[in-house]
């Protein structure tokens, strides 16, 4: 019988225990969200440096995290699951989930991508990522597909680093374009912005 009761105590305990622990993460935020985009050129003037490549950078401003992981009346299981980690803030990426990316030029890019026309088969697209990058600047880049929504919805980093989009060849019908770029959200917002002039030489 005493046994019995010590084992019953003991249970009680490591439950109770479980539960102080894991209080701290009732006010943690699992989402993160922006309101603005802001769309820039790292240069003005393409072919100076023997590469027609042009890396434009995408920033998601205004951002904020959001969403409680729970109140303090919540089961007290839900709470336990979290207990080991206390996830950080944003761990669930993207509140509102971007589900389109589309690049498009002021001009004629050459034959094939007229004025208008989404470039993404032209270019590649660069996301933070020390665990997967072999370059010193903690990158990875891959081609611009539906793969890279997952990259922006889920990375919880994405509120500090910006992402890069590189446009690998040099246009053929026109010497002197605009990019605007086109975020289309879950709730049918759209984002866009549009980079100042560029010139291939």
């Amino acid at each position: 019988m005493l046994r019995h009761c010590v084992h019953i105590l003991g249970v009680y305990l490591l439950l109770l225990t479980l539960s102080i622990a894991c209080r701290p993460c009732n006010n943690v935020q699992l989402y993160y969200d922006f309101a603005t985009i802001s769309w820039q050129s790292q240069q003005d003037s393409v072919g100076s440096n023997n590469s027609d490549s042009c890396l434009l950078t995408l920033y998601l401003e205004q951002s904020s995290f959001i969403g409680q992981l729970s109140s303090p009346h919540s089961s007290f299981f839900i709470n336990t699951a979290y207990a080991y980690s206390c996830a950080p803030d944003g761990s669930r990426g993207l509140y509102n989930k971007i589900t389109a990316i589309h690049i498009r030029s002021d001009q004629d890019f050459n034959a094939s991508y007229l004025a208008g026309a989404d470039l993404s088969n032209l270019i590649e697209f660069a996301y933070w990522d020390t665990f997967n990058s072999n370059r010193s600047d903690g990158y990875v880049f891959e081609p611009l597909s539906n793969a890279s929504l997952y990259k922006i919805n889920q990375q919880q980093a994405n509120m500090n680093y910006p992402f890069y989009f590189l446009i690998k060849e040099k246009p053929d019908l026109s010497s002197e374009l605009q990019f605007t770029i086109e975020l289309e959200r879950e709730d049918g917002t759209i984002h866009q912005a549009t980079s100042s002039t560029i010139i291939w030489k």
